[in-house]
């Protein structure tokens, strides 16, 4: 009785796999899925980078006018689209943490479209616009998207005998596009 049900069992799964394979070669996919590359820091990844990676900047002060904004426990100083943290008497250059909100948009953005929604782009920072109020919040970068320009520091690493390049954890790639060569956002450095 037990060896009767484990064949029964047997052959509705190999029939099972065989109307899934007619079925996907009877409708396949319209579009051809992208490949996306995510690297996960915890696996070790193989990630060459071609020259060494460069230490942080610090200044003495920052420069012109910035405003102060509250992010977390962290304050940070923003000026002119970059984000700038205190380091005992001096601050160095760093990303932004995604959620943090800012009234305007640097000078220099670029405006982006993804499946028919709306990103500001600038050195590196993806902005979205608020739902219930006027300024932007900084978002994780949307895959897919392309920008023409790499952030000021990023850096050329090669994955998998691929050239990509990194900043902040975001891995872009080279692409050619009608008005030339152009960078798209593979994945993620998780």
């Amino acid at each position: 009785m037990k060896t009767r049900k484990q064949i029964v069992l047997v052959v509705l799964i190999l029939l099972f796999s065989l109307s899934q394979e007619t079925f996907a070669r009877q409708y396949p996919d319209p579009a051809p899925r992208k490949k996306v590359v995510v690297i996960r820091k915890n696996r070790k990844p193989k990630i060459k980078y071609v020259r060494p990676y460069e230490k942080p900047r610090y200044i003495d002060r920052v420069p012109g006018e910035g405003i102060i904004l509250h992010h977390g426990n962290m304050d940070y100083h923003y000026h002119s689209g970059r984000y700038y943290s205190r380091r005992g008497n001096r601050y160095v250059y760093v990303a932004p943490p995604v959620g943090i909100r800012v009234a305007a948009l640097p000078a220099g953005f670029i405006r982006i479209h993804i499946n028919r929604r709306p990103y500001f782009y600038f050195q590196g920072v993806f902005y979205s616009k608020g739902i219930r109020s006027r300024d932007y919040v900084v978002v994780d970068p949307p895959e897919g998207a392309i920008v023409p320009v790499l952030p000021e520091y990023a850096h050329r690493v090669i994955f998998e005998n691929k050239v990509y390049y990194e900043w902040n954890g975001t891995i872009f790639q080279k692409v050619e596009t009608i008005d030339g060569y152009a960078y798209e956002v593979v994945g993620r450095i998780e």
